[in-house]
């Protein structure tokens, strides 16, 4: 955790975790797969981004709000470190360039629309680089409500199949969500075929 501390002050300029937060970045860098319910403005992102900059290959983050995604790549990017936001609103004349850049690794983290994430040209490109973690953003989505809010979040499951990097390493998956009963963290599990995740439930007070 020391150099997820250094990250934590030297990129986002934070002295401290919250206590959610810290065990969250330990077990995703341990490779240990995880289900996050935290209330939004809890630093849910911190969690997924740390562990992203420290990985030496690259996280994918599924996540169905392309304003959001391109907010959050742009972010990172003012701070130094490499994301990308891959999404419908990429112009086809500019997508070769942008997945030859993702096969050579230039980016530390891909922020990717659900149904960008089926695409076989991008699953080559990242391939080409491989994949350390897998994060679901709005996971509730895969149980609740995906078919009829974003039928693409119920293929993540063989997108994940896919996925794979050079070490013959298995990929860690994440899902993150602001609220999710029991019966949905179960349906998390099994649709995501996480291995005996850690479940962390964050507290919704606020001081």
């Amino acid at each position: 955790m020391r150099q997820a501390k250094l990250v934590l002050r030297d990129i986002f300029g934070f002295d401290s975790f919250r206590p959610a937060q810290e065990k969250i970045v330990d077990d995703l860098l341990s490779g240990r797969d995880a289900i996050v319910i935290m209330s939004t403005g809890f630093g849910k992102s911190l969690c997924f981004q740390i562990p992203a900059i420290l990985s030496p290959y690259v996280t994918l983050v599924i996540t169905p709000i392309i304003a959001l995604m391109d907010d959050q790549a742009s972010r990172l990017r003012a701070k130094g470190v490499s994301a990308l936001a891959f999404h419908s609103g990429i112009k086809k004349e500019d997508r070769k360039g942008v997945l030859c850049d993702i096969e050579t690794g230039k980016y530390k983290l891909i922020y990717l629309s659900p149904e960008m994430a089926r695409s076989k040209p991008f699953i080559r490109a990242v391939n080409g680089t491989g994949v350390g973690m897998v994060v679901v953003d709005e996971a509730h989505s895969l149980s609740q409500w995906g078919q009829d809010f974003r039928p693409a979040y119920n293929h993540i499951s063989e997108t994940l199949k896919e996925l794979s990097n050079p070490e013959g390493r298995r990929v860690t998956r994440a899902a993150f969500t602001a609220t999710a009963p029991p019966e949905v963290v179960a349906d998390l599990e099994l649709k995501l075929t996480l291995s005996t995740p850690a479940v962390h439930v964050g507290d919704i007070r606020r001081d």
